[in-house]
């Protein structure tokens, strides 16, 4: 495997210009990071390219902070700005941690193993978009920009992050053939890296994700679902088959939703679906 150059600095620097095309995001994120005299920012930074080429392959800028409640204002304007933004984005998604599967690891690179996580606080509520790299002539890479935040002990803790990295059909894909028609289980769900050999945590973060995917399906369709829901529930079902060793606390976290996906659903071949899945989790 050949060599790349990587660039780590643990400095505040301004987000890259190449992300111009998401104006309404990038100018709430730069109206943030201004505050830097006024809030706590611990900031990561990496920049991978090719050395042959000088092609950016990867790249992360994760802001961790912390600030008090009167910078809410600066953070809802970040989840409009996304909002905004979204015509021009292939995602977008938003959700709340309420335990230990609710939140979402966006990928960097073309690395199944690593990845940013967003929501990961207790309680934090989280918005992420992605967006195709405009200036890729493959038209290969995305970035996605998130935040997430929640307000605990009268101040707020978050995390605001951009990633860069390859799309999700451009990753190696698993799937399953139903009835003659084979289902593919992306390896990047919004932004979330997948990988063959799946730790507890990647597992949690796409169950959660999947399952909202699913929960907004038959949200937009009035219960009555669609292909694409039936999608996402056989995603789901590929995925319990491939799920790593949990313990109780979280085997019993993704069993309850597993019930309650099969409770809010009204085909009995989806029904099926989920109570197979509950038994693979339980074993």
């Amino acid at each position: 495997m050949k060599s790349k150059s990587i660039i780590l600095a643990a400095i505040f620097m301004a987000l890259p210009s190449t992300m111009m095309a998401q104006k309404n995001v990038k100018k709430a994120f730069d109206d943030f990071l201004a505050q830097k005299n006024f809030i706590s920012l611990s900031p990561q930074h990496l920049l991978e390219k090719d050395p042959e080429t000088g092609k950016k392959e990867s790249q992360s800028d994760v802001y961790d902070f912390t600030a008090p409640t009167t910078y809410k204002r600066l953070l809802t304007a970040i989840e409009d700005a996304i909002q905004k933004d979204s015509e021009a984005a292939y995602q977008i998604a938003s959700g709340e941690n309420n335990g230990p599967t609710n939140y979402v690891t966006l990928a960097v690179g073309d690395d199944s193993s690593s990845g940013v996580a967003i929501g990961k606080n207790e309680g934090s509520r989280y918005t992420y978009a992605c967006f195709v790299d405009k200036n890729d002539p493959d038209k290969k890479y995305r970035y996605a920009y998130a935040v997430d935040w929640v307000e605990r002990d009268g101040k707020i803790i978050g995390r605001l992050a951009v990633t860069y990295a390859l799309m999700p059909k451009f990753r190696q894909s698993r799937g399953i053939t139903i009835n003659g028609n084979k289902i593919t289980l992306p390896t990047d769900i919004g932004g979330i890296t997948a990988s063959k050999k799946m730790s507890t945590t990647d597992f949690l973060s796409q169950f959660n994700t999947l399952s909202g995917f699913y929960r907004n399906n038959l949200a937009e369709t009035n219960g009555k679902g669609s292909a694409a829901t039936a999608s996402f529930a056989m995603q789901i079902y590929s995925l319990c088959k491939d799920a790593p060793s949990l313990n109780d606390y979280e085997k019993n976290s993704v069993t309850t939703e597993l019930k309650e996906l099969r409770k809010l659903t009204k085909r009995n071949s989806l029904q099926g679906f989920f109570t197979k899945c509950i038994e693979l989790i339980e074993q």
